[in-house]
């Protein structure tokens, strides 16, 4: 894990996420290098995502303010 940030993790599970919605729409679409890319490493994408918000929970963290949850 390299970090562990609720609000961070949330941006990237929400692209992530956003990917895998519109998975069949970009595979038809003619994509650029940087979106081809994106489409490529969705699954990675959400699941670092995931592991964030998991580690954030964790650290008590989000967006580089410490949390008092426990």
């Amino acid at each position: 894990v390299m970090y562990g940030d609720i609000g961070h993790g949330m941006f990237l599970l929400c692209a992530g996420l956003y990917l895998l919605y519109n998975e069949k729409a970009n595979e038809k679409a003619k994509l650029g290098e940087m979106a081809a890319g994106m489409h490529a490493g969705r699954y990675m994408i959400t699941m670092m995502g995931f592991f964030a918000v998991y580690a954030g929970f964790i650290y008590n963290d989000m967006l580089s303010l410490g949390l008092n949850l426990f």
